[in-house]
């Protein structure tokens, strides 16, 4: 039974591709020698292909949604710092006194 439902899991799959694939498709035909305005700066509106703007419109969304994204974990993190307390680590390799030194019958280097 497990398998049965892999299966139909994987058609569904492969029939929501295909259809988005169609959707792009026909999307592009339909849209291939038109054209819109599109104002940048001033000096007017220029004349630009659909497709090449809804392309860059997507990229600029993208490019936007993974600015914004780091710029909210970049915050989280500044927020994280400033709430951990401020004292300096225990280092793991502290210097020994001079007592334990004697202990471990280590040399002083003096002669």
């Amino acid at each position: 039974m497990g398998r049965f439902w892999t299966k139909l899991l994987g058609w569904i799959k492969v029939a929501i591709i295909a259809v988005l694939l169609i959707y792009i498709l026909t999307f592009v035909i339909c849209n291939y020698g038109e054209t819109a305005k599109f104002w940048v700066w001033f000096g007017g509106p220029k004349e630009v292909p659909t497709l090449k703007l809804a392309f860059l419109a997507f990229i600029g969304g993208v490019l936007l949604t993974i600015l914004v994204q780091t710029t909210i974990r970049t915050l989280q993190q500044l927020r994280d710092l400033r709430q951990k307390p401020r004292s300096l680590p225990v280092l793991p390799n502290e210097p020994k006194t001079e007592a334990e030194i004697g202990k471990s019958g280590a040399s002083t280097g003096k002669t």
